[in-house]
C-alpha cells in the first residue's frame, strides 16, 4: 500500500527532530561544559533524561514496535 507524500514527509520530519534532540542530549551527557557554554541555566540532567526518552522512542519507532 503506497504511503501518501504528506505522511512520508511528516514521519521524516519527526525522525529528524528526534535525531536532533538525541544529539543535543548526547552532548549534554558527554560534554556538559559545551551545553553550559551555550546556555548557563540549562539543566543538564533534564536534557540527558529527555535524550534517553527520545532514544527509546526512536528505537521503538525504527523497530516497528511503536
Amino acid at each position: 500500500m503506497p504511503v501518501p507524500a504528506f505522511v512520508a514527509a511528516l514521519v521524516a520530519s519527526v525522525i529528524v527532530v528526534l535525531a536532533g534532540a538525541l544529539v543535543i542530549g548526547l552532548v549534554a551527557l558527554f560534554a556538559p561544559e559545551l551545553l553550559k557554554r551555550v546556555d548557563p541555566q540549562a539543566p543538564v540532567a533534564v536534557v540527558v533524561a529527555l535524550a534517553l526518552v527520545v532514544a527509546v522512542a526512536m528505537a521503538l519507532e525504527l523497530t516497528g514496535l511503536a
